[in-house]
């Protein structure tokens, strides 16, 4: 990743160096996001017996971070007024 990180970055002609800097912080991110989940996909398929307990860890992160849906309490409405 370094190297990767370092070609990018080092090329004066390429598109890194003619970015804005958003645009290179997305850049940088899309890397390092691409070798995380290449070294998560790694670690499941090299230890498959921990790849159940890794499923339910993402599903309770994910529910964990899910905004809860409003209830309406019964019998009350709000109408705009007329």
């Amino acid at each position: 990743m370094h190297d990767r990180l370092n070609q990018m970055v080092s090329d004066p002609e390429g598109t890194y160096a003619k970015a804005s800097d958003e645009k290179r912080a997305l850049m940088i991110l899309n890397v390092v996001n691409g070798y995380r989940k290449a070294a998560e996909a790694a670690l499941l398929k090299n230890n498959p017996g921990i790849t159940a307990t890794y499923k339910d860890q993402m599903r309770a992160k994910g529910r964990a971070i899910t905004a809860p849906r409003p209830s309406r309490a019964p019998g009350i409405f709000i109408n705009p007024a007329r």
